[in-house]
């Protein structure tokens, strides 16, 4: 256990993912106080952890490369695994955490000398682990929980912590005078909507969204009963879907996030009062900085990828159906009833809750 200082976690996946890993660092950071602590994650991704405190170091790459290169053929494999081996050796891990799902990465730690290598087997594909827990999918208990188990093979007991995003002074003042930019005050009603997203579902991406004339319908209330100023959060690639939502809405007079980078839009989100999202990376932005919100859940089960831990300032909107969720095993099984489980959530049934966190807030000061 002594020996455990120099720590790597892997995990090359998305906003929310990543964002799931933060209680593990924490408790790492507290077991191992002296340790040395790298994160290994997509570029994308890289910029969420800069100002965690639990991380001496995040070590970014492009995993649609290392993708691209295996399926050239071993020779490729083989080179672009060796060249990162040579960048990671000087750091000496003794203890790595693979949250990957894949083999390549065991073996790169395999490769690195790694001796405890804690992770997921799961299709087989842990062989290269010396500690796992066999894994057909994430079931009944939050992803964060899962991760916080791993830490059983040191025999520690870990605390549950909130998920957390660490925004630095300059951002949060960014934020500030972003938004005084676009004429907000101090006293008005700022609240984000993320009517889009969940395009790590590849083609089926559409299947995670409540549909926009719905959000529209909710962002007209709001502007017409509480007179609040809407921030849509949006990224780049979604212009065309924002052009067509922006035509369904009475009051134009919104603030539009697409040209902003991840952590501007972030910084923005820290300043609402509430956020309305699909479940998307921007939702998980909200969760770990504390901002009440109101997530849709379709396919996905919420007790596994909602809010953690769950508690009374965020709400999780959904309707239970038999086939509900439909994401199983990391893959969607394909939907069959016109995406019933969100379409079959009213505007009204959200606008509620909604109205419920408003209150709440405005009793707390």
């Amino acid at each position: 256990m002594e020996s455990m200082n120099k720590i790597l976690v892997i995990n090359p996946f998305g906003i929310g993912d990543v964002l799931f890993t933060t209680p593990l660092l924490r408790n790492l950071k507290n077991f191992f106080p002296g340790s040395r602590i790298a994160f290994m994650c997509g570029e994308r991704v890289a910029p969420i952890l800069e100002n965690n405190p639990h991380i001496d170091e995040v070590i970014a790459f492009n995993r649609g490369d290392f993708k691209r290169y295996y399926k050239q053929g071993k020779l490729a494999a083989i080179k672009i695994l060796w060249q990162i081996v040579l960048k990671l050796k000087r750091y000496k891990f003794n203890l790595c955490f693979d949250l990957s799902l894949e083999h390549r990465y065991s073996l790169l730690l395999k490769l690195l000398g790694v001796k405890m290598r804690i992770g997921y087997d799961f299709k087989g594909r842990g062989r290269f682990l010396t500690h796992k827990i066999e894994l057909d999918e994430y079931k009944d208990k939050h992803v964060a929980e899962y991760h916080l188990e791993l830490l059983s093979f040191l025999n520690l007991e870990p605390r549950p912590e909130r998920l957390e995003f660490f925004l630095s002074s300059k951002q949060k003042e960014w934020a500030q005078d972003f938004l005084s930019l676009k004429g907000v005050k101090g006293s008005d009603i700022l609240i984000a909507i993320a009517p889009f997203g969940g395009e790590a579902f590849g083609e089926q991406f559409e299947i995670k969204q409540w549909p926009a004339e719905n959000f529209a319908s909710l962002c007209n209330i709001l502007c017409e009963r509480y007179r609040a100023k809407i921030v849509i959060i949006a990224g780049s690639k979604e212009k065309n879907a924002l052009d067509s939502f922006m035509d369904l809405l009475y009051n134009k007079d919104v603030i539009d996030t697409s040209s902003n980078s991840l952590i501007e839009a972030a910084s923005i989100i820290s300043s609402c009062s509430i956020m309305v999202a699909n479940d998307t990376g921007p939702l998980r932005f909200a969760d770990a900085l504390g901002v009440s919100s109101v997530a849709l859940f379709g396919p996905t089960d919420d007790k596994v990828y909602g809010f953690y831990p769950p508690d009374s300032r965020n709400i999780a909107v959904k309707k239970e159906f038999p086939c509900r969720p439909c994401y199983r095993k990391f893959r969607l099984s394909g939907c069959n009833y016109n995406r019933r489980c969100l379409r079959g959530i009213s505007v009204d049934e959200v606008l509620e809750a909604v109205e419920k966190l408003l209150a709440k807030g405005k009793e707390n000061g």
